[in-house]
């Protein structure tokens, strides 16, 4: 591997490391990671169940959808 495609490597590799650490970055996001893991739900219930309002919920839902987390 030439230095050129090396250094492209590392810094595709770090994107991706901001772009989920980026996602990862609100605590209600790693909150609704951790519901979702244990089963699917949709948007009311994710809201509910953290007590947000359902548009901040589809929010963060959007943002970790663009991470794709």
């Amino acid at each position: 591997m030439n230095q050129e495609t090396k250094r492209q490597f590392k810094s595709e590799l770090f994107e991706q490391f901001a772009r989920i650490g980026k996602a990862l970055a609100a605590p209600q996001r790693l909150e609704i990671l951790e519901l979702l893991s244990q089963e699917e739900k949709p948007v009311e219930a994710v809201a509910s169940a953290i007590c947000i309002p359902i548009a901040n919920a589809s929010q963060h839902l959007q943002v970790l959808r663009r991470a794709q987390l």
